[in-house]
């Protein structure tokens, strides 16, 4: 059997950089929590929505005790158009798309969406008045080529995404923010237990050092001794054990 053997200087230094790892997962943590955050950012035609259903939603989720974003609410004279609603959409956790007749006239709507789609962000997209089949973006020769093909792109992945319909004339207003609001919370909750899951696995991941080093870190910290030769198989064995026990409780 191949044996392997650590010396108390391989084990300290293994030790300093688990140190300085977990110090740079703390100044991670710090810096996530002064980022712009919303629970949901509210993409949508202001000349079309702003003053029906973009505010309704953005009031409804208010009384949810949730994180909305809507241009009129969460920005002030002196914020820098882009800059504030291009970080509001990165550190958002879903977005609302509420697609209307005039919205693929403007050009930050689009821009909105393609963010959506270039963060991963999930998009639960509300037809309003309009059909997925009307929408297409236009070239009117005053847009780049390059953020064509990002609002083509992106327009047609949310017209590819199951979605809520609603007639402004005919439907019923509290409905459908009624049901945008639960489609919002079962997202949140079931991204914060993906969050919480995948941070088990990395913590669990992080300890996937050499099996017989582990070993030897634990008789160490035992008091049994430094120098220690251990059996590699066996370390082995024994760690992955463990591993997938603790997977088996997540």
């Amino acid at each position: 059997m191949h044996r392997q053997r650590y010396s108390s200087a391989v084990i300290k230094n293994f030790l300093a950089r688990q140190t300085t790892t977990k110090n740079l997962l703390a100044t991670n943590d710090a810096v996530t929590k002064n980022k712009a955050y919303c629970d949901v950012f509210i993409n949508h035609r202001g000349i079309d929505t702003k003053r029906t259903l973009a505010t309704l939603l953005y009031d409804h989720l208010s009384r949810q005790k949730l994180k909305p974003f809507l241009d009129n609410k969460n920005m002030k004279p002196g914020d820098k158009l882009f800059d504030h609603i291009d970080n509001a959409i990165r550190n958002c956790q879903v977005g609302i798309a509420v697609f209307s007749p005039n919205y693929c006239k403007s050009y930050f709507c689009l821009h909105e969406l393609a963010l959506f789609a270039e963060s991963k962000k999930k998009v639960i997209p509300i037809f309003c008045d309009v059909k997925p089949s009307q929408l297409s973006v236009t070239d009117n020769g005053n847009v780049p080529k390059k953020d064509l093909l990002r609002f083509e792109s992106a327009l047609e992945e949310a017209k590819c995404t199951v979605g809520l319909t609603f007639d402004s004339l005919e439907g019923n207003w509290l409905d459908v923010v009624n049901s945008t609001s639960e489609i919002v919370m079962k997202s949140l909750i079931e991204m914060k237990i993906l969050v919480l899951v995948l941070f088990r696995l990395r913590y669990i991941d992080r300890l996937e050092f050499s099996p017989a080093l582990g070993l030897a870190l634990l008789l160490s910290y035992s008091g049994i001794g430094t120098g220690l030769t251990i059996g590699s198989d066996n370390g082995r064995s024994l760690w992955y054990e463990w591993k997938f026990s603790a997977l088996g409780r997540l």
